[in-house]
């Protein structure tokens, strides 16, 4: 299976929307690539850098989830790096709301790589090269088996629960 047979399982590759670094296509659309590598990021981010996760950093996230409203169903014209960035920002969010773990440090340096990373994904899609387009695919890679993984922790969590809920009703 070509990467190309495996993204179209989660992208639809709208032509015209699909960076080239170094000139060759990347299997899935600005967006998806922005949300998978921006996911992965945030989970990196996450874990190396601990953020406080509070009431403030939660809406922010939330912001970043209902941008995709506007941009997701193409309300707002837009081009190519902000169909990337939002896509950075809603994958984000998702990682923001999934992650398991509650930080203990500031928040600048978090915010500081989400904001780094939407600036560098956007001029590496348009100017990189052929190790840019190996690197966006794999990040994008790392990022759909982060989510992937984020999910299967979450629902685990969510029968252990039950399990225990059960438990003690029964006691």
């Amino acid at each position: 299976m070509t990467m190309n047979e495996f993204f179209q399982h989660f992208c639809g590759s709208a032509p015209g929307h699909v960076w080239a670094p170094g000139g060759e296509l990347l299997p899935l659309c600005q967006r998806c690539t922005g949300l998978y590598a921006g996911a992965v990021i945030a989970a990196l981010a996450m874990v190396l850098l601990r953020p406080r996760i509070d009431r403030r950093f939660l809406w922010i996230h939330g912001a970043f989830l209902l941008l995709m409203i506007p941009f997701g169903f193409h309300l707002v014209p837009q081009g190519a790096a902000l169909r990337t960035v939002t896509g950075i920002l809603f994958g984000t969010g998702v990682v923001a709301f999934l992650w398991p773990a509650r930080g203990s440090r500031g928040n600048t340096a978090y915010f500081a790589a989400i904001l780094a990373s939407c600036i560098a994904l956007p001029l590496v899609g348009r100017f990189g090269n052929h190790g840019a387009h190996s690197a966006l695919v794999a990040l994008s890679l790392a990022g759909l088996g982060s989510l992937a993984l984020l999910i299967a922790s979450r629902v685990v969590n969510c029968f252990r629960a039950l399990g225990d809920e059960r438990e003690l009703s029964l006691r």
